[in-house]
């Protein structure tokens, strides 16, 4: 009767273990994503970059261009499920031989994004609330805490589309969080069209003012998929 009883717990542990393996195993990358998002590319000034762009002083010592990205996404399908993201890629860094994107700032409204994106890519990920209405081409996103809203922006879309990818706008990414350092690069495709800003405004000790450059290039893509590969050391 012991042994019986000892066969059944191992073979319960066993099984236990390897539904947490399992479950682990679910969210690693790479990740395939769907959704609809705006990209907007600023120049950002010399000034913007060491006082308000909430860069590692590092990060200001190397080498870097100030062609920056905000990205504001929608994603519909994601393997922790639909959530929504705000980010702010102020330049590119000479950090690790080759210049690429360093994210300083960035909020997502789904724990378990917020959880796997450090745990795979060292994404500095926060958590907040978004809420994105859309109505005849004009779209407004709302994004706070529990204090208040930190950032708001209204934009309007064209009207015709054209293909899009990754391969017309690379996206070459560095990232350091606590001891990780992770390069990757994610490659997807869409349909785009162009954006203008009608207003937006930000709370500065959480998200960067954007809102006093003009940005050199704006599209909304929708839809798009995009892909996600693991990060990696070197």
């Amino acid at each position: 009767m012991a042994e019986k009883l000892k066969l059944h717990d191992t073979h319960f542990c066993t099984k236990a273990i390897l539904m947490i393996q399992n479950g682990n195993n679910q969210f690693s990358p790479p990740w395939q994503l769907s959704g609809e998002g705006l990209l907007l590319y600023y120049k950002f000034s010399p000034q913007f970059m060491e006082e308000k762009a909430f860069l590692p002083s590092q990060f200001m010592k190397s080498h870097y261009s100030s062609l920056g990205i905000i990205m504001l996404v929608n994603y519909y399908k994601s393997p922790v499920g639909a959530y929504r993201e705000l980010l702010i890629a102020p330049g590119k860094f000479d950090l690790s031989g080759r210049r690429k994107y360093f994210v300083s700032k960035n909020y997502v409204d789904n724990r378990d994004a917020m959880k796997f994106g450090r745990k795979h890519w060292a994404m500095p990920k926060e958590y907040a609330t978004f809420e994105w209405k859309s109505e005849n081409d004009i779209h407004t996103v709302n994004v706070y805490d529990e204090k208040s809203t930190f950032f708001t922006m209204d934009f309007r879309c064209g009207s015709y589309s054209v293909p899009v990818s990754t391969s017309m706008f690379p996206i070459e990414v560095y990232q350091e969080l606590n001891e990780a350092k992770l390069h990757f690069s994610p490659h997807g495709k869409g349909l785009g069209r162009t954006v203008r800003v009608i207003d937006g405004n930000t709370d500065t000790h959480k998200f960067p003012n954007v809102f006093s450059f003009k940005p050199k290039l704006s599209l909304y893509i929708n839809p798009f998929s995009i892909t996600f590969p693991a990060g990696r050391v070197k």
